[in-house]
């Protein structure tokens, strides 16, 4: 009886250590490994957008964790008005929170970043927390993975749609 009662507390001891060391990892093994181009296909636009004045913003209910090669060219930058009332709208109607329950999630929703892939640039919201993990030497034309999701899109009058991303992590890479 006394073995089984301390078998049973060491594999729930195990499993507790197991569980509190994985929970901490970054969950890299959700992203698919796509191009940006692959990953602006399957996010395209349905008809069900809504049309603030002269803005269409469409929200993503699907985020598509993907793990994206990029080449850095330049940033930081501060995110538009815009932007941020498209994360706001974002944020409310998918109801996301902070992981850090005091903490407002548009409070970690500040910089992009400019990203090429092939010829084509994307500026790319980048999370505080991962933003202040980038390399403070990073230059352009360095390469990195971007372990990013897709926010939705929005449509400024007559312009093209433009993919809201949102990265969590990256890695280096040669």
């Amino acid at each position: 009886m006394k073995k089984r009662v301390i078998s049973r507390f060491l594999v729930v001891a195990l499993l507790g250590i197991a569980q509190t060391v994985y929970a901490q990892d970054f969950p890299y093994h959700l992203y698919a490994p796509r191009t940006m181009a692959e990953l602006a296909e399957l996010s395209s636009v349905a008809e069900e957008t809504q049309t603030i004045g002269l803005t269409q913003i469409g929200i993503s209910a699907k985020p598509f964790y993907s793990a994206v090669r990029l080449e850095y060219v330049g940033g930081p930058r501060d995110l538009t008005e815009r932007k941020l009332g498209f994360y706001k709208i974002w944020a409310s109607a998918l109801n996301v929170q902070s992981a850090n329950t005091k903490a407002n999630v548009l409070d970690i929703l500040q910089k992009e970043y400019l990203f090429k892939e092939c010829d084509k640039e994307y500026w790319i919201t980048v999370s505080t927390p991962a933003a202040n993990d980038l390399p403070k030497n990073m230059k352009k034309g360095d390469r990195i993975t971007l372990y990013l999701m897709l926010a939705g899109g929005m449509k400024f009058d007559k312009e093209a749609w433009n993919g809201m991303y949102l990265a969590n992590s990256f890695r280096n890479y040669e």
